[in-house]
């Protein structure tokens, strides 16, 4: 990452607030978070379905109540999971 001073005008700030752009534009795919509910609806799954697939949980406070899903690893599972068609 290389952010220069002539990057954020005005101070520390600026420089902070462009330091949190850069790590969110570097590491994007780590946040790329949706609910359950979410998942659900995109693959088309109940929360049974969701937990059989066993994907990695992100537990945002810690409690168990505020649970989601990289994109990343229901991707990954996708494609684990796709069957290739038979030649004929």
């Amino acid at each position: 990452m290389n952010i220069t001073i002539n990057d954020a005008q005005g101070g520390i700030e600026e420089i902070k607030a462009a330091v949190v752009r850069e790590l969110i534009t570097a590491h994007k795919a780590d946040f790329d978070l949706i609910t359950p509910a979410q998942a659900g609806g995109i693959l088309d799954l109940t929360q049974k379905g969701l937990d059989a697939l066993k994907l990695p949980k992100v537990d945002l406070l810690g409690n168990g109540r505020s649970i989601r899903y990289r994109l990343g690893d229901i991707t990954e599972k996708l494609n684990e999971r796709t069957v290739k068609a038979a030649k004929k």
